[in-house]
């Protein structure tokens, strides 16, 4: 489980980046930064954010808990599709199965 709290860390760290990265181009340029790099933000965010869900109940000792909430999670997502009226809902919903079926890919690989 070492390598996979490691692995976790450092694609938290990375997407923490491509977040300050992405409020500075925000900064700089608004219009040029939601058109080009608005979903790679979207993803960071989400990496963030179940990362950090994924290390702090691992750390806890929970790994098997959190394995199973995530099986359960990524079969949900994958059979009930967000059919929101929002554009980017709908977009923020795919990459969140996308992230979370990752992090399941990195427990199992790591068992």
């Amino acid at each position: 489980m070492t390598d996979t709290l490691e692995t976790l860390r450092n694609r938290v760290k990375a997407n923490e980046n491509i977040i300050a990265s992405y409020k500075a181009d925000l900064n700089d340029n608004p219009l040029y930064a939601l058109q080009w790099y608005s979903e790679q933000a979207i993803i960071a965010a989400l990496w963030v954010e179940n990362g950090n869900y994924a290390i702090a109940a691992i750390e806890a000792g929970n790994a098997d808990k959190l394995h199973i909430r995530l099986t359960q999670d990524v079969r949900l997502m994958a059979t009930s599709a967000s059919f929101s009226t929002s554009q980017v809902a709908n977009l923020v919903e795919r990459h969140r199965l996308a992230v979370r079926a990752s992090i399941l890919e990195m427990l199992e690989d790591n068992a």
